[in-house]
């Protein structure tokens, strides 16, 4: 029963996290979110637009926990607009890739995260203190390596 116990806490917040995006997509309500934030990484000098993608994709993996799912519901905008402000479609790729991956391991939405911590024992509070340094740091890095990959045009597309 103690060893269930610390699970149902992890299976509920599963639960929520999962219906927050059931609502959001079905109430059309994601598209408009996704929609909104690249209109104004349109409106940015090519330069910009690549760090702009980036910021763009950390806030929406912070609403969309799921890879799967963000990658379904961002690439296909920014996608083709990567495209329209002169950004290879790999480039936009590892935007998502580092967005998605640098924010899985301290997004409150991400279930598993919350259910391996209640399995260690460790308050979320806890672990937020302790790995905020090193997500600055991969957010910092993130950035210098999506400005490289603008200025030598990453990829063959």
């Amino acid at each position: 029963m103690e060893g269930a116990a610390s699970l149902v806490v992890g299976a509920l917040v599963v639960g929520v996290a999962r219906a927050i995006l059931v609502v959001l997509r079905d109430g059309a309500i994601l598209h408009t979110i996704v929609h909104d934030m690249a209109a104004v990484v349109a409106g940015m000098p090519v330069f910009l637009s690549a760090l702009g993608m980036y910021i763009v994709q950390i806030i929406i993996s912070v609403i969309i926990p799921s890879g799967s799912g963000m990658a379904s519901v961002t690439m296909p905008i920014m996608g083709p607009l990567s495209t329209l402000l002169g950004l290879t479609q790999q480039t936009a790729v590892l935007v998502y890739q580092f967005a998605d991956g640098f924010t899985n391991i301290i997004i409150p939405t991400q279930g598993y995260l919350l259910a391996g911590l209640a399995l260690a024992k460790v308050p979320f509070e806890k672990w937020v203190k302790w790995y905020w340094p090193l997500f600055l740091i991969f957010i910092v890095l993130g950035v210098i390596f999506v400005i490289i990959a603008q200025i030598i045009k990453f990829g063959p597309f």
